[in-house]
């Protein structure tokens, strides 16, 4: 078995395994992109990506109607960076989760959001 980096003819096969998955493909912002490859065969992809994260903070002594107000200017001014399809939140409030969802159009993100960390030596 052999890594290789993708290229363009690997992107219908990138495309079924994804489908595999139940997941739409986009190929915009990886950093890398591999193939695993057996005697011709694509066995697999992985790739690495930028995503966008909002940290959102607003002082929780505050009125409602206050904190949804600076959440718009906050979100307005600073929530959509240029390049970005999507803008993630990781929110662990599930009030500030509906709050976001009412009022900012997010919505739950399919899957479950895991982390692997890469500087110890494990990864």
């Amino acid at each position: 078995m052999i890594i290789r980096p993708t290229e363009s003819t690997d992107y219908n096969k990138v495309i079924e395994l994804y489908s595999q998955q139940g997941c739409q493909p986009n190929f915009n912002n990886f950093m890398t992109a591999s193939i695993l490859e057996r005697d011709g065969q694509v066995l697999g992809f992985v790739g690495t990506r930028t995503i966008a994260e909002a940290i959102i903070f607003v002082d929780q002594t505050l009125s409602k109607r206050i904190r949804i107000g600076a959440l718009k200017e906050l979100i307005s001014s600073g929530a959509r960076p240029k390049g970005y399809e999507h803008v993630h939140a990781f929110v662990l409030e599930s009030d500030f989760s509906e709050i976001l969802k009412k009022h900012f159009n997010f919505r739950e993100a399919v899957g479950t959001c895991l982390i692997m960390e890469i500087n110890n030596g494990q990864g």
